[in-house]
Order: C-alpha cells, then sequence, then structure tokens
C-alpha cells in the first residue's frame, strides 16, 4: 500500500494540456480524436493514482533515477503526456509524489534533475529541483553577486543563522540578505519550495523570526528520530501549500478538475489555523485583500465544522446566487458528499425567501423590479414633497435609507426612527426630514403590497423580523436554526442581513464566522458587518493570486481602501508584467485598441477562457461585446450561458466581475467622463453622493483585482480622477 500525494505544479500541467487542446478547432478536435483527450487523460492520472495507493505500481517506468533517499521515475499517459513521479520509503511506508505533467522528452529532463525529502531542520516535505540547488548535495554558491550588493535591502539586518535556523539553505539565506529588494527576491525564489518563498517574504516584511516559526510550524525536528514520518511531512501546514494527499475518490476527482483554482486544495498555514481553531461566541472577522483566500477559508471552515460535529447544522452564506452555485461546486470537489451534504450553502435572498415561507401565511417573495424603481413610483405620486425634500429623498438615498436604517435597525415605529443615532450616516436628516421619510417608507410598503410585488429590502427586512420573533417568542411560528454561520464576501451584506442572520444562530462557541473585504464593497453602506457585537479579528495578508507587480499598481492606486497588513502590505511570490495604461483620442480607437488586445492575448494564450473586458458602462460593455464577436473573437457577457466550447472573451461591467477571477483583465472607459459617472450629482445630497462616488472606487479597485497576470487600463481623454498619475505606454 501507498501514500499517493499530487502537487500543485501537476495540477497547472493539466489545466496547460486542457488550453493546448482548447486551442484546436472544433472540427479539427473531432476529426483528431483530440476533443476526448483531457477526459482520457483525466482517467488515466485516475487509474495510476488507484495503481500507486494500492502497489500494484512501481518505480519502473522510462527513467529511473535514484538520488538522496528518494526515486524518481517517468509514468506514460495518453496523448503523448508523461507524469514525473517520486517515490520514497520503504515498502511498507511508501510515499508517490505526482511532482509535474509534461510531454515525453521535458518529463524526462524533469525527472533526472528532481529529488524530495523532508527538511532536516523542520520536516516540512519539500521537492528540490537542480535548477533551484545546483547538482550536489551541499546547494550551489551564493549568487547574488558577491559581497555588498543589494545592501539596504529588506532582509540586509538579519543574521544568517536567523535564515538558516527556520530551516533555509545557506546559499539561499546568503542570496536573500544580500538581495536589494521584493523584485529581486521575487526573482531568486522562483524554483523554491513554497514555503521558502512564503518564509523569506514575511521575514522580508519585517515579521519577526519567531512569528515566522509560529505560522508555518518551523520546530525543529527532533534530533536522533530513527525514522521519518513521510507522510506526516508532506501533511506539515508549510507543505500543504504545495502537495494535497489523495485520502478519497472525491479528492482525486477534485484535484484533478483543471478547472477548479489552485488554492482551494494547498491552503496557506494562515488560512488552515483560521478554519481549524476552536473560537470562542461572537463574530470572528476575517480580513483581507483581494487573493488573500477568504472565499478558501470560508470553504474549509464550514468543512472542519461539519466534520467536527456531525449532527451540526453548518450554513454558509453568499450574496447572491452565482456565488452560492461556485461554493456548492467548490465544496463538492473539496469533500465526500457525506460531509458536503451537512453544510446548507445559501444565498442571502434564497435564504430570507426559505425563512419568510416557514414562518409567515403567505404572499409575495420573489422580488420584481429594481428598488429604485418602485421608490421612484411612490415619489411621484407623493406631491406633497418640498423641493428641498425632493432633492435631498431621491430613490437611491430612500433605498439606502430603508435598508441600512429602518431595516438594519429594525425599527419599529416613528419614535424609534426619531431617536436613532445617524452620526454614522452621510446624510444629516431633521426630526421633519425623518418623520417624511417615515411617511414615505409606509407609502413604500402600501405600493408593493397592493401591486403584490415585493423588494429585496423588504424581503430581507420581514424574514429578519420573523426570525428574531422565532428566537424570542416561544408561541411564534417556528424557523429553522443553526448551529454554525459562515459568510463569505460579508462585506456585501447589509445591517438588515445580519439582522436575519443573527437571529437564526444562537451565541455560542464557533458560532458565526465572517470573511470580509471592505475594499470591494459593491453596496453604499459603510456599517462593518457584525455590528458592535464583540467578537475576534483575523487579518490574511499573502497575496495568493496575483503578481507581486499587480500587487503594487492596486497598492498605488487604491492603498487606503485595503486596511490589511499593517506597513507591510499585502505579499505576493509571484512575478509578471507590470500593469499598463494605455490613452485614446477618441472612444473609437480605444474600442478598436481592446480588440486588437484581445486578439493578441488570444493568438498567445489560446481560448482558455482567462481573458476578461470590463466595461465602466453597461452600455460600453454591450458595444465591445458586439465588436469583439464580428472581429471572430467571441465574447460572452459575465452571468449568460456559455454555449459549448472553450470562452474567447468574457465580457461585463466592473460590478458583473464581482465574485471572479481571471488571468488578463482589461479595463475600459476609466476616464473622467466616465468615472465617476456623471449622474452622481443627480443622487441628491453631497454627502450620499460622495458614498455613491466611494463605491466607484471600489468597483474600479474590485474589477482590477480580478487579475492574476496581466492588467490592462485604458480611457478616452482625461483618465478619471481614481487615477493616480498612472505611467502611459507610449
Amino acid at each position: 500500500m501507498g501514500t499517493v500525494v499530487v502537487a500543485k505544479e501537476f495540477r497547472v500541467g493539466l489545466r496547460a494540456v486542457r488550453e493546448r487542446l482548447d486551442r484546436v478547432p472544433p472540427v479539427e478536435a473531432r476529426r483528431r480524436g483530440a476533443w476526448r483527450g483531457p477526459q482520457r487523460l483525466r482517467r488515466a492520472v485516475r487509474d495510476l493514482v488507484h495503481r500507486l495507493g494500492t502497489g500494484e505500481d512501481t518505480p519502473e517506468g522510462e527513467a529511473v533515477v535514484v538520488r538522496a533517499g528518494s526515486v524518481s521515475w517517468v509514468a506514460a499517459l495518453p496523448e503523448e503526456h508523461r507524469a514525473v513521479v517520486v517515490s520514497l520509503g520503504d515498502t511498507e511506508r511508501r510515499l508517490h509524489v505526482l511532482v509535474a505533467l509534461r510531454s515525453r522528452e521535458a518529463a524526462l529532463r524533469c525527472a533526472t534533475g528532481v529529488r524530495a525529502r523532508p527538511n532536516p531542520v523542520n520536516g516540512v516535505f519539500e521537492v528540490l529541483r537542480d535548477a533551484f540547488v545546483g547538482e550536489g548535495d551541499n546547494g550551489r554558491p551564493d549568487s547574488s553577486g558577491g559581497d555588498g550588493e543589494g545592501a539596504g535591502g529588506p532582509l540586509s539586518r538579519r543574521p544568517l543563522s536567523e535564515l538558516t535556523d527556520l530551516g533555509l539553505p545557506r546559499w539561499l539565506a546568503a542570496s536573500a540578505v544580500r538581495a536589494g529588494g521584493p523584485g529581486q527576491l521575487v526573482e531568486l525564489l522562483t524554483d523554491a519550495p513554497e514555503w521558502q518563498r512564503y518564509v523569506v517574504l514575511d521575514l522580508a516584511a519585517g515579521d519577526s523570526a519567531a512569528t515566522v516559526r509560529r505560522t508555518y510550524g518551523l520546530d525543529p525536528v527532533s534530533e536522533g528520530a530513527e525514522r521519518v514520518d513521510l507522510v506526516a511531512a508532506v501533511e506539515h501546514p508549510a507543505a500543504a501549500m504545495e502537495f494535497a494527499v489523495v485520502d478519497s475518490p472525491t479528492t482525486v476527482d477534485g484535484l484533478l478538475e483543471a478547472t477548479s483554482t489552485d488554492w482551494w486544495f494547498y491552503p496557506h498555514p494562515v488560512q488552515r489555523w483560521i478554519a481549524f481553531r476552536e473560537w470562542g461566541p461572537g463574530p470572528v472577522r476575517v480580513l483581507g485583500g483581494p487573493g488573500t483566500g477568504k472565499t478558501t477559508v470560508a470553504s474549509h471552515r464550514a468543512i472542519v465544522l461539519a466534520r467536527r460535529r456531525p449532527d451540526a447544522r453548518v450554513l454558509l452564506v453568499v450574496p447572491d446566487e452565482r456565488r452560492s452555485e461556485a461554493m456548492r461546486a467548490r465544496l463538492a470537489g473539496l469533500v465526500e458528499a457525506s460531509v458536503s451534504r451537512r453544510v446548507e450553502v445559501r444565498d442571502v435572498g434564497e435564504l430570507a425567501r426559505r425563512v419568510r415561507a416557514e414562518a409567515s401565511d403567505g404572499g409575495p417573495s420573489g422580488v420584481g423590479r429594481a428598488e429604485a424603481e418602485e421608490w421612484r413610483a411612490v415619489l411621484q405620486r407623493s406631491a406633497e414633497l418640498s423641493a428641498r425634500e425632493r432633492a435631498v429623498l431621491t430613490p437611491a438615498f430612500l433605498t439606502a435609507e430603508y435598508r441600512e436604517v429602518l431595516g438594519g435597525r429594525g425599527l419599529a415605529g416613528l419614535d424609534g426612527y426619531l431617536a436613532a443615532d445617524r452620526g454614522d450616516r452621510a446624510v444629516e436628516l431633521d426630526p421633519a426630514e425623518r418623520a417624511t421619510v417615515w411617511r414615505l417608507a409606509r407609502r413604500f410598503e402600501d405600493h408593493l403590497r397592493d401591486r403584490g410585488a415585493m423588494t429585496s429590502s423588504v424581503l430581507a427586512r420581514t424574514a429578519a423580523d420573523l426570525a428574531e420573533r422565532a428566537a424570542r417568542e416561544t408561541g411564534a411560528p417556528r424557523v429553522t436554526r443553526y448551529h454554525h454561520l459562515v459568510v463569505d464576501d460579508a462585506q456585501d451584506l447589509d445591517p438588515t442581513h445580519w439582522r436575519l442572520l443573527r437571529a437564526l444562530v444562537p451565541v455560542g462557541p464557533d458560532d458565526v464566522l465572517l470573511c470580509v473585504d471592505t475594499s470591494q464593497r459593491t453596496t453604499t453602506t459603510e456599517q462593518e458587518l457584525g455590528g458592535p457585537e464583540v467578537g475576534e479579528s483575523v487579518e490574511l495578508v499573502h497575496e495568493r493570486r496575483a503578481t507581486l507587480e499587480l500587487v503594487r499598481t492596486r497598492s498605488d492606486l487604491f492603498g487606503d481602501l485595503v486596511d490589511v497588513g499593517g506597513g507591510s502590505g499585502l505579499r505576493s511570490g509571484r512575478a509578471g508584467p507590470a500593469a499598463s495604461f494605455l490613452a485614446f483620442d477618441t472612444a473609437e480607437k480605444e474600442r478598436r485598441g481592446v480588440v486588437e488586445l484581445v486578439r493578441a492575448w488570444r493568438v498567445r494564450h489560446g481560448a482558455d477562457g482567462g481573458t476578461a473586458v470590463l466595461a465602466t458602462t453597461a452600455h460600453e460593455a454591450d458595444v465591445l461585446a458586439r465588436r469583439l464577436a464580428s472581429a471572430g473573437l467571441g465574447g460572452v457577457r459575465l452571468g449568460g450561458v456559455v454555449a459549448e466550447g472553450a470562452v474567447s472573451v468574457w465580457v461585463g461591467t466592473l460590478v458583473d466581475a464581482v465574485g471572479c477571477a481571471f488571468r488578463r483583465v482589461v479595463v475600459v472607459g476609466a476616464d473622467a467622463e466616465r468615472l465617476p459617472a456623471r449622474n452622481l450629482s443627480e443622487a441628491g445630497a453631497a454627502g450620499f453622493a460622495r458614498l455613491l462616488e466611494r463605491r466607484e472606487r471600489r468597483l474600479l479597485h474590485l474589477a482590477c483585482a480580478r487579475a492574476s497576470d496581466q492588467l490592462v487600463i485604458t480611457w478616452t481623454g482625461e483618465p478619471s480622477r481614481f487615477l493616480a498619475r498612472p505611467q502611459v505606454a507610449g
């Protein structure tokens, strides 16, 4: 019997194969049979994993290389692909690591230059390549350029022993100490084991050696240990960033699904610590910027809670239907069905409808037209309003006031509203204006009742009232309650939603965990979910999606929005091209430029579904979708139905991209005419208009944060003031 491990690099290889096959035209693919290639390859890999796990397969491939206690070999797969496998241990405790998926020649080269071992200092499992350590067992010499080069770099004041005591090889520690800046460090660490990469970046960001040791669990191995536990080494929290143990058929299927995101299966030690820790009562707030793995924390936390107490009811909430479907698919790929079934995934609107159906006597629960349109109809029938009231009490303002104050605070009467502290609101209202708002709110509810209609805010408020009553009164209609609540993208929920959720989960150990990124909030609310309820907070600072260059661009443009990472900011261990800023004389030239950019990306990367065009207006998104289609580049609207075949490019607005991730993103229309939108001046009082403007800036940040590898921002005429003096490409 053996233990099988899938390295993250192997999954990257699977995805590359699929993308290469996707570039074959459909007719040609069917003629060659290539359209069956991905399925056939996954089936062969699954069979290989089974044979390795049962002991049926041994290192007898095309190349067998024995080095430093490990055996590297190549296993044949369909379509001239090969798996590079490293096997360690004796026959009783055999460990097989699927290291890489390559073409035959590349796999043979890889197998002859790779070895695996538990780190001799800390016991973390690592796969080492000759390109990184050199061909000798003692590692390559210091390549930093000699004494004094890079003096004054982020690690220049660190003693060498501080790094080597953590398990870093001496040559790497010496090179890192001499490196001049984060860019040089990232380049130096390109081929390093992932745990070494993040240890160096954390030290460079100012973390103490003791903090790093504690974060990654880098305690020294016991001296004199006779036998090394290979499974424990590969399951070490630091090794788990790069290696996943196959422990069930579900794990195999999830790991071999090339479209799923790598970091779902390879969490950072801090993410694991948050997910597995036993927390006290009250909401735990997990704060993190884009790409730091908040959704990974949410999904793993729900799984941990379901496994810890099989009889517990676990509720995992997301803001909308699209994200709930994605979360269900994620859980299905991460864990066996017997566990995933015990996690109830709901979007907050679906949850409100369910609660209302359980505890009320019927009535409409489906959401009709946009809420602002309903308010506009009410205002048109309110002839008694003064000019001042019409200027302040706009549909947008009333929508936010109803959702965040009247519903969010559960105000049942005018006296409560008059006494409510609105000091956190952007627009002050005197008592007479509050009375007018209250009267309009009652008229708004009557208007909906007469029409047999419902809006999301009224639905949430009604459900929150019913849930609170069920929790408070013995004779009230019952609603389903839960032991544990996990919320992803909690910044997009409002105070009314929090009333509903809190009423469904009693206060107790491990009751609530909220994953929050206020820099990506898509609503106007400035209130923190969870309100004044006391709880702990923890930060995620490791950007595992975007390159260092793109993180720097976002920090330059939106650094005040991302309030995590202390003074060091987010940390990325990937390198790539800098963001590009393109100015055009006319909108027509801008559109042609975008089409040519997408065409160039298509030629280079194929129809891999990794490109997105995000426009600042819905009209511009429609125009670009038509232009891309007429240019033969396809183009699928975000949220739309995908036809058979590969997606060349996704098209949508800034807000359409929430919850998505792409390799390449072009943000179109970031100019002074369109961003911020001109109609913000019609939003009412200046304070509320500023709220809407801050929301638009967050949406721009959200769109830029969708890119992992390449980001291009374009505009016509003068750039938006949201762009802080970008360097314009020639």
